[in-house]
């Protein structure tokens, strides 16, 4: 399937305002696109941790979700390698953190979900494990091979709370083979 190589850690964090009902907060995406078969070098990201703490009392029905469409982004953080205080490689991760776009990206296939009470400081800890996934049978929903990118979304009937959102992730370069 794969050639799977080293993988490096990164982290990004973003402060976000109330987000409307069925809209996405935070999207994680992959910037170089696989095509399978090919053997072109691409990068494989992988969710390892993502922690939302709530800024404002207000309760919030949140998901992880696939997206369906990949949106315009206006405003991205690129991940800070984990262990340095620089970021990534010479051009910085992968991947980035998109929370604003022109065109935002649409909320597909929620995978997780957590209701949160109306409590500033609430907080959520969605973790995985840190290693090759194709080596343990890993939950392969959380890995982002290309294209639209795992969102964070608001799936409550009203406006969300402010929120921090904390990623972490693992890139891995490798070949796709098939």
């Amino acid at each position: 399937m794969s050639n799977i190589q080293a993988y490096t850690t990164y982290e990004a964090s973003a402060v976000i305002a109330a987000i409307a009902a069925g809209a996405p907060c935070a999207q994680l995406k992959t910037q170089p696109a696989i095509v399978a078969g090919t053997g072109v070098q691409n990068i494989l990201v992988g969710l390892v941790r993502l922690e939302v703490v709530l800024t404002t009392a207000v309760a919030s029905l949140l998901g992880l979700a696939k997206a369906s469409s990949a949106g315009t982004a206006t405003t991205t953080t690129t991940g800070q390698r984990v262990g340095t205080a620089f970021g990534g490689y010479a051009n910085g991760s992968g991947s980035l953190l998109s929370t604003a776009w022109s065109a935002a990206p649409a909320v597909g296939t929620v995978y997780r979900r957590e209701q949160f009470p109306a409590n500033i400081g609430a907080t959520i800890v969605w973790e995985w494990p840190e290693d090759n996934p194709f080596n343990n049978g890993d939950d392969m929903r959380r890995w982002i091979f290309a294209g639209n990118g795992a969102l964070l979304a608001n799936l409550g009937v009203g406006a969300s709370a402010a929120m921090v959102v904390n990623y972490r992730w693992v890139e891995y370069s490798g070949v796709v083979t098939g």
